[in-house]
This record gives structure tokens, C-alpha cells and sequence, in this order.
């Protein structure tokens, strides 16, 4: 078994196969005819995450992805005059009322939820959707003031 480093923009032939360059820190544990890939740096094999924001999180729901993904890290900052319950859904699409969510989060007037390094947070296998509200019930429907809810969301 042996193990090289392999240089920027250098291929390296093996039994006939070209395997490109790849960045800096792989290297290719070579056993029999099957390549292992490793990586010295974590990011190097994983998706980087995407951010949304919302500046006016409210009870009408809102979309962060409308496919399965991975929530990262989390930063909701209230400044309503008033708790208000940061909720996140299962849904593909804005949820309701109706709907049931996997999170609920109590966001004290003032303060800021922050979750960070959360590798992943959750995965939810229908999409990523949120919406915000005044009662922590559920099926709750104030809306708290157009523009006191901030939401920033790094997910994949």
C-alpha cells in the first residue's frame, strides 16, 4: 500500500487511469486497483453552506430551501417588544398554521438565538421552511411587528 502526495495541477497515472490534480492536503491511498480519496482539511469533501436571510420573519411562512437539507447554524434576533417563537418545519413549501414543526425557539424581546457550528444542526428530508409568531401553540397566527424579527440561516 502507498500513499503520495499529490501536487496542484500534476495527474498521476495509475494503472492506466488519469486522476486529476486536486487541491493541496489530498493525498490517494492506493490499494490494488480501488483509490481512496482523503483530505487533511474537513470542508475539502463537504459542502459549504448557503445563508438566507429574512428581515421580516413573520406568521406568513417563508422558504430557506424547498428540498431536503441540513440547517448549520442559526442566528434569530428579536427586537418586537415582546417574546415571539421562532419555528422551523419539515415543508418544501411556506408553511401554516396548520402545520407542525420540528423546532420551536422562545426569542426573548432584545436577544438574539444564536446556535452556531452545528454540523448539521438537523436534517429535515422534505425541505427547510420557517415562519414566526407571537404564541408558542402550534397552530399560533400573530404576526409580531412587520420588521423586528431577523433571521439568518447557513444551511445545505
Amino acid at each position: 500500500m502507498a500513499i503520495k502526495k499529490i501536487k496542484n495541477s500534476e495527474p498521476y497515472v495509475l494503472n492506466r487511469i488519469i486522476i486529476n490534480a486536486m487541491p493541496t492536503g489530498v493525498f490517494q491511498k492506493v490499494n490494488g486497483d480501488s483509490v481512496e480519496v482523503k483530505t487533511s482539511r474537513a470542508d475539502d469533501l463537504v459542502d459549504k453552506p448557503l445563508n438566507y436571510r429574512n428581515l421580516n420573519v413573520g406568521n406568513t411562512g417563508a422558504v430557506v430551501k424547498d428540498a431536503p437539507g441540513s440547517i448549520c447554524s442559526l442566528i434569530v434576533s428579536n427586537v418586537s417588544g415582546g417574546v415571539v417563537y421562532f419555528k422551523v418545519y419539515n415543508k418544501a413549501s411556506a408553511p401554516t398554521a396548520s402545520d407542525v414543526p420540528v423546532m420551536t425557539f422562545a426569542v426573548a424581546n432584545g436577544s438574539t438565538l444564536s446556535i452556531q457550528d452545528a454540523l448539521p444542526l438537523t436534517y429535515l428530508d422534505a425541505g427547510i421552511s420557517i415562519r414566526v409568531v407571537t404564541e408558542a401553540a402550534d397552530n399560533g397566527t400573530t404576526s409580531p411587528t412587520a420588521n423586528t424579527v431577523i433571521a439568518n440561516i447557513l444551511y445545505r
